[in-house]
């Protein structure tokens, strides 16, 4: 937690309140619903190359139906393409 704390306060990106849900879930070993990882992925589309927090957000779920990790691979194949 200390670590997360450290890189709140040390960096500002609109991508870490998209992310905070999915990450401290993440540290505190709860989930997120996968209705709620789709809808932070859907934010995080807008913000090309951002792998490592598309990646916080797929394994903060139980994706029991691998809709999360299609919607994850759909966004990086986007990302992808656009460059």
């Amino acid at each position: 937690m200390e670590m997360y704390k450290y890189w709140k306060q040390s960096f500002a990106s609109p991508v870490q309140d998209i992310v905070e849900a999915a990450s401290l879930s993440y540290i505190n070993k709860t989930e997120v619903s996968d209705s709620e990882a789709l809808g932070i992925m859907e934010e995080l589309s807008a913000f090309p190359k951002s792998y490592n927090a598309l990646q916080v957000v797929l394994f903060s779920c139980p994706d029991d139906n691998e809709l999360v990790e299609k919607k994850y691979e759909s966004i990086v194949a986007q990302w992808k393409s656009a460059t």
